[in-house]
């Protein structure tokens, strides 16, 4: 007796039966909004005890993303917003405080995005707040960096200067490594146009390769941990040297060399 069409594809049916019962079911597209955000501090376990301790990273269903890194992180929670000039309908905070600076970052619901805020604040700052500009923003499920200062931007000369003494950091490459070079004076520094004859007398306290974290611009190194960042006139270096906080205003454009070592 000939086989039937019908006899030929029954097996065959049910073979494609059987594997479609046992294929895993397709996976659902995460329903998450920008309220569904939140901010997480991770101890960083690699860190030296003056290398940023803390990477803060977004999460978002399963979404985990760093941001930046802090010396010192913790939740913050609503009631204190105030204290750090967070919005209080912010979804979510976080920050610390660590040997004379602090670091926070805050997220906001906008029109329907997520919009990430950091901000700062040092004993050694001359004016008041805390400095938040808009870092990060995630909409449609992707996650955009703003635009920050770049290595060529930071490159230069940063000056503070005091009648309890004065300081210089000189900013530059070598090869693709951002090298400062840190020289102390007594006394108040000189007019910008006479500082080019008084460095040549002058041998650094300290030379050392800073490791830049983009685009957050802190970076660590053996001279002390700090940040770059764009002030009101021109960008502006914050240095944590020996514990205590400096505050240098970037004076020189140029390209500086340091010798090669």
């Amino acid at each position: 007796m000939m086989p039937t069409r019908l006899s030929y594809l029954a097996p065959l049916l049910s073979t494609i039966l059987f594997f479609h019962s046992c294929a895993p079911e397709p996976r659902q597209e995460e329903n998450t909004s920008a309220e569904d955000v939140r901010l997480r501090c991770e101890q960083q376990s690699s860190a030296g005890p003056d290398a940023p301790d803390y990477a803060v990273y977004m999460l978002l269903g399963s979404q985990k993303t760093k941001l930046a890194n802090f010396q010192a992180c913790d939740s913050i929670p609503e009631i204190e917003y105030g204290q750090y000039d967070i919005p209080q309908s912010a979804i979510a905070a976080a920050g610390g405080w660590y040997a004379g600076a602090g670091d926070y970052l805050y997220v906001m619901e906008e029109d329907g995005a997520a919009v990430f805020y950091q901000g700062w604040a040092d004993e050694a700052q001359e004016d008041e707040g805390f400095h938040y500009t808009q870092i990060a923003i995630l909409e449609n499920g992707r996650l955009k960096m703003s635009a920050g200062l770049t290595r060529d931007e930071v490159v230069g000369t940063y000056a503070l200067s005091r009648e309890v003494g004065s300081h210089l950091v000189f900013v530059g490459m070598r090869g693709d490594t951002l090298i400062g070079e840190h020289f102390q004076l007594d006394g108040i520094l000189p007019p910008v146009n006479q500082l080019n004859l008084l460095m040549t007398g002058l041998t650094p306290v300290d030379s050392a390769a800073l490791q830049l974290s983009e685009p957050s611009m802190q970076f660590a190194s053996p001279m002390g941990n700090g940040r770059f960042e764009r002030g009101p006139q021109q960008v502006r270096m914050l240095l944590h040297l020996h514990g205590q906080p400096l505050y240098l205003e970037k004076i020189g454009s140029e390209a500086y060399s340091p010798p090669a070592g």
